[in-house]
């Protein structure tokens, strides 16, 4: 994660935000669309 976040410009609230929302979402059986939709939710 860090590595991803020195080369990138997403801040590291965005990347744990994904990482964690890809990560219980799929546990739960979430299809990525569910996801992407949570993920924009959680940044508004």
């Amino acid at each position: 994660i860090l590595d991803y976040w020195a080369e990138h410009e997403d801040t590291l609230g965005q990347i744990v935000t994904h990482v964690l929302v890809h990560e219980i979402g799929h546990h739960f059986g979430l299809s990525d669309a569910d996801m992407e939709r949570i993920e924009q939710d959680a940044s508004a």
